[in-house]
């Protein structure tokens, strides 16, 4: 898995389909806004939109993330694996990237935002936490308003 975390236009270009790390460890899994910027390169950040993503769960088990990632007509499948080192993200948009393409980036910080940086947490022990489907139960997409506790 490759992280490249300065932009060089002379660096080998990563499918998307190939996981991409973003190093957790250190931060205790949280990903924030902007440690997440560092993980896309300024020109994909710059001319690629895809604003407001609604994220459909596919599945959640044993660390394995799956999703739809839909902004009006396009469907991309976003999966992100919660490891012990960090996340493992791919997209299946079949492109040709440095970091994350726009698409992940978006979805994850859609998530953040929506659901807080402590959302990829690992609990004691190095056992996963098995977080609740933040979703509506009858479409399972992910709730765009935070609630309340």
């Amino acid at each position: 898995m490759h992280n490249n975390n300065s932009y060089s236009p002379n660096k080998d270009l990563r499918n998307t389909i190939t996981p991409y790390t973003i190093p957790l460890h250190e931060r205790a899994f949280l990903l924030d806004a902007q440690m997440l910027k560092k993980h896309i390169d300024t020109n994909t950040l710059t001319y690629k939109d895809w604003h407001l993503p609604k994220l459909k769960v596919i599945s959640f088990k044993e660390g394995l993330l799956m999703l739809y990632n839909i902004n009006y007509n396009m469907t991309y499948k976003l999966t992100i694996y919660i490891a012990h080192d960090g996340l493992h993200i791919s997209c299946d948009c079949d492109r040709r990237v440095e970091k994350l393409c726009h698409h992940a980036y978006y979805a994850l910080a859609h998530i953040i935002s929506t659901l807080g940086e402590r959302y990829f947490r690992i609990g004691p022990n190095t056992d996963f936490i098995e977080i609740e489907q933040p979703h509506n139960k009858e479409d399972n997409t992910i709730n765009s308003k935070k609630t309340k506790k």
